[in-house]
Formats: C-alpha cells, structure tokens, sequence
C-alpha cells in the first residue's frame, strides 16, 4: 500500500530533518533567552519532537514488504510518543500565565492538535484501509507549518517580545563613558620613572659610555 508513496516519504524525511536542524541552530543562537522562559525549552522539545516524529514515520513507510497493519501500530507508538512532548508543552504553557504573550489557549493546542492526525492515519491503517496515508500527508503539512513558525518564534519573536537587557557600564561596544569625559585618553598613562642609579652606572663604565652623549640628564648615542 506504501509503495505508491515512497516519493513523498523521502521528501517529507529529508525537509523534516533539514528543519529539525535549524530548530535546534535556533536554540543554540537565543539558548540563554529560551531557559529563562519556563515554558520555551518544552515548545522547542514539542516542535523537534514531530519533527523527528516525520522522518521517522516516513522511514517506516519505506521498508519493503512490510504489512500495513504493522505499520499501522509503528505508526501509533511513535505519535504516542510525539504526543507526549505536546502534552507537557501544553500544560507548561498554560501552567506559566505570565511568561507568555498572545493567547495561550491556542498556543497549547496546537502541538497537541497537531498529533491527531497522526493517530487517525495510524488507526486507519490498523484497520486496513488506505486512507490512513492521506491522513498522515495531512498531519505532515501541519507539523511543517507549525514548525516555521517555532523556528520564527525561537529565532526571531523571542527577541522582539523578551528583548536583552543592557549593561550600563562602560564595555568597548558602549563608548558613552569615555565620550562624556574627553580628558580621558591614552596618551594621559602615567609615564615610568628613571630608574635610580642607572645613569652613574653607565658613567662608572667607561667602555659602556663611549660613543655617547648626555641630553637632558639622559644618555644618547
């Protein structure tokens, strides 16, 4: 039953795969930002997690000779699985009222809606029917486009709506110090002094002091 869909399981795994990995450049770019949000490190898990919940389904739907019943069940124990991350995303965000923006209700539903289908295709495909794979094509297309706009969240909206905060000391990158008080420069550095005895030294040396002259109590050639 697979066999005719083996073109867009690979499509699906590799664009899956290829988003998970910007998923997690994302994460590792605003890390710092994303633990300090209590429910964030749990809408990241949920958005990676169908992600590697597409490719692997789609890997599944590629073994040969495989039964659609079996497939069936793989496909129920992996969204199980998937559908794990999305609960606790959902009870994390609706937990933390003040550490989200926007509605949080619908925030919370869509990593668990987004399971559905993937429940409704693989108990179709338990029971035989080949209208299963239309519904994971379905659940597909939902986990991609609630994926970009995670990746956008975690890139992007996370910066805008939790901006940095900035340092009020004076750093190299924030100048304002230096330019509030233009007596402050480099060339006002404390200038060492003579070291004591250095100069009888090199008179007490007839041959250290030849080919020179004094200037200004100093030694010159």
């Amino acid at each position: 039953m697979t066999e005719a869909w083996n073109d867009f399981f690979v499509a699906t795994a590799g664009a899956a795969a290829a988003l998970a990995g910007l998923i997690i450049v994302a994460m590792s770019v605003n890390i710092a930002k994303i633990i300090e949000i209590p429910s964030m490190p749990a809408r990241a898990a949920a958005t990676i997690s169908s992600l590697v919940l597409i490719v692997v389904v789609a890997a599944a739907g590629l073994i040969p000779g495989q039964a659609d019943a079996l497939y069936g069940v793989e496909v129920l124990l992996l969204t199980a699985l998937a559908l794990w991350f999305a609960i606790d995303a959902a009870v994390r965000i609706l937990r933390h009222q003040d550490a989200e923006h926007g509605p949080r209700a619908l925030k919370a539903a869509v990593p668990v809606l987004q399971m559905i289908p993937f429940v409704i295709g693989g108990v179709l495909l338990l029971l035989g029917s080949s209208v299963g794979l239309g519904w994971l094509a379905a659940g597909f297309i939902l986990v991609f486009i609630g994926s970009v706009v995670g990746a956008w969240v975690l890139l992007v909206e996370i910066l805008r709506l939790f901006p940095p905060t900035l340092s009020a000391t004076a750093t190299p990158s924030n100048p304002a110090r230096f330019l509030s008080n233009p007596s402050r420069s480099l060339s006002t550095r404390p200038v060492p002094e003579p070291v004591e005895g250095l100069t009888s030294n090199f008179h007490s040396h007839p041959h250290l002091t030849s080919g020179m002259s004094v200037v200004h109590g100093g030694l010159v050639p």
